[in-house]
């Protein structure tokens, strides 16, 4: 191989001496087959002596040459794509390179052979990942799901699978990448050690990932690390067994397969079987509870009371949530004003509208149908709403006057956590992630 490359550069060098060609520097400019034989010389690189000298050509799209450090020429074809950069964290136009062959024109590599070459290579790397399946693993999908499917490469808010007119809700979107980082990628970075997340986290790694034997053929890593082309219904079927203790927590799992293979699909990456569609969920039992009117009122009563004058945002937060039945998703995001940015608006689900204590109605702007609507505010939750904005200028609740928000965010969690004790203290164990109480 070396004699080889002897003989090719000695034939260019005797040729030069014969001929009186100017030497080309630009970087990128019009290959023909006598500039390539006799105008090219290595330019260097002043940070790297070993690097490649790269040239372009103008005339071929997706042409380009290596010249090496011995003046070595090596044709390589390039294509532009979107790439997510991990430590920016941001998606990047990057340049995928792939060799074709070595410059030789006199063994059938030559700058013709090459513009033909070049267009069939070009053409593999714009074929989706079926071709290269056996190479791929189902990981694959699911990371570039996760960092493409539900923003576009600035970050903002992508559109829905099922109705790309409408954009993700940011909700959908966290939840979304919790599902995929916890049940799919299973990745346990950011979670305290020794917590109670990280310990329910490692539990759920360890029943996904255990040794089953399951229709007498034998299971014993996760769904994640199998090839794209050997994924069938049986792979599917594991993880329901597997989370056969935890049904709602098994269909989350197929469902977000589902639509990560629906995406792939859609955008040309994958055009294979989604194996999910041979695969039955478990029946969901939807939980609704109806409080009765005593309990209703009961707990009404407890909100008006003295309880309101130390626990104002939590009689205030369940009050609302039983005198308007709107999503807790909704309330909690309330604010006081209406937002003067789209930033500020993007924050919240809500707010009261301008002179509300007379207009009496606040806005939700985007509800779960996506649509707006104003929520008349009745005359008890007026008197909860003027109560609640008094309290805050009471030495104990002052923290939260420079909120902007109703509920302050930082109080979420403690507001499901209460809400949820309170409701148990009447003998009722009702789910937050719906509209979690039913008026009689």
């Amino acid at each position: 191989m070396g004699n080889a490359n002897e003989t090719i550069k000695q034939k260019i060098a005797s040729t030069r001496k014969n001929k009186k060609t100017k030497i080309i520097n630009d970087t990128t400019f019009g290959f023909t087959k006598n500039n390539l034989r006799y105008a090219l010389k290595y330019r260097g690189n002043k940070n790297n002596s070993r690097a490649h000298d790269k040239r372009f050509d103008s005339n071929t799209e997706g042409l380009c040459i290596f010249i090496s450090p011995k003046e070595e020429i090596t044709f390589y074809a390039r294509k532009h794509r979107e790439m997510y950069n991990s430590k920016k964290g941001r998606t990047e136009k990057n340049t995928l390179y792939k060799k074709v062959f070595r410059f030789d024109p006199d063994a059938n590599c030559g700058y013709a052979d090459a513009k033909i070459r070049v267009k069939e290579i070009l053409t593999e790397m714009d074929s989706p990942i079926e071709v290269k399946a056996d190479r791929q693993k189902f990981e694959y999908l699911a990371l570039r799901f996760y960092k493409e499917g539900m923003t576009d490469s600035q970050g903002n808010l992508g559109p829905r699978l099922d109705d790309p007119e409408l954009n993700y809700k940011q909700s959908t979107v966290t939840k979304y990448k919790s599902v995929i980082d916890q049940d799919i990628l299973m990745r346990l970075s950011g979670l305290k050690r020794g917590s109670k997340a990280n310990k329910l986290n490692k539990d759920l790694v360890s029943r996904l990932t255990r040794k089953i034997i399951f229709k007498n053929r034998v299971s014993s890593k996760p769904f994640k690390d199998y090839f794209l082309d050997e994924i069938g219904p049986w792979h599917v079927e594991c993880i329901k067994e597997r989370m056969k203790e935890t049904k709602p927590m098994a269909n989350q799992i197929m469902g977000m397969i589902t639509i990560i293979y629906k995406w792939a699909q859609v955008n040309n990456i994958y055009k294979g079987d989604n194996p999910v569609k041979l695969v039955k969920f478990f029946k969901n039992k939807k939980i609704k509870t109806k409080l009765s009117d005593d309990d209703r009122d009961k707990m009404l009563d407890h909100i008006e009371g003295k309880a309101f004058d130390y626990q104002p945002h939590f009689c205030a937060c369940l009050g609302m949530h039983l005198l308007t039945g709107q999503r807790s998703a909704d309330i909690f995001g309330l604010r006081w004003k209406p937002p003067v940015s789209d930033k500020e608006k993007n924050e919240c689900t809500g707010w009261l509208l301008d002179n509300w204590e007379e207009v009496r109605y606040f806005k939700i702007y985007d509800m779960k149908n996506r649509e707006e609507v104003n929520i008349f505010i009745d005359d008890r939750t007026l008197v909860i709403i003027k109560r609640l904005n008094k309290s805050l200028y009471n030495d104990a609740h002052c923290w939260a006057v420079q909120s902007p928000f109703i509920f302050p965010l930082i109080f979420h969690n403690v507001y499901i956590n209460l809400l949820v004790r309170r409701l148990a203290w009447i003998g009722y164990n009702i789910s937050l992630s719906c509209p979690f109480i039913f008026l009689g």
